[in-house]
């Protein structure tokens, strides 16, 4: 029992202390980064997340990560971990650690690297396969409602430029990784 509340009467309640007053800034800026793309591109990804976790979650049972890795070996089996990261700009870690559940589920087959034990191949299964066409067939429902919130001319220019922009940050980044060799 505190001091304070030894020598108070028996039933009473310790007198209450003031709460201390914020001590940061209070305001109101300019919120200028809400018109950066860095800012509205973020939002817009963090916004289609959100949509591709409801339609893979509960009606499929696929996490973001494990379709993305789907995706990669649709495109090329069998592939490395290395070769899955490079071509989805997803991070290492967060594929391996996807993989072994695509890999129990029968979506994903493990295969020993002779060259490289640290290195081993993955390949879709024909479990897979079907999976990723029945996810397909929804991502394409998904992307005519998107692209039928923009006009032709929209839609054509909002390509052309995150093409744009994409092959300019892929060539920044690139120079970037040659100038630190």
């Amino acid at each position: 029992m505190s001091r304070v509340a030894a020598d108070l009467p028996r039933g009473s309640a310790p007198p209450r202390r003031r709460a201390a007053k914020p001590r940061g800034l209070c305001r109101s800026g300019s919120y200028e980064t809400e018109y950066f793309y860095t800012h509205r591109l973020s939002l817009l990804s963090r916004l289609l997340a959100r949509t591709t976790k409801r339609m893979l979650g509960d009606p499929i049972g696929l996490s973001q990560m494990e379709w993305r890795i789907l995706v990669q070996l649709e495109h090329s089996s069998p592939a490395r971990i290395a070769d899955i990261h490079e071509r989805s700009l997803c991070p290492k870690p967060q594929i391996s650690s996807s993989l072994p559940r695509l890999v129990r589920a029968g979506y994903v087959l493990r295969a020993d690297n002779p060259s490289d034990a640290r290195a081993p191949f993955f390949a879709i299964t024909d479990e897979g396969l079907r999976l990723y066409r029945a996810v397909m067939r929804l991502s394409r429902k998904r992307q005519q409602a998107l692209e039928a919130l923009l006009g032709r001319a929209e839609r054509a220019g909002f390509e052309a430029a995150l093409d744009r922009l994409i092959a300019a940050l892929l060539a920044e980044e690139a120079e970037g990784l040659s100038e630190a060799a």
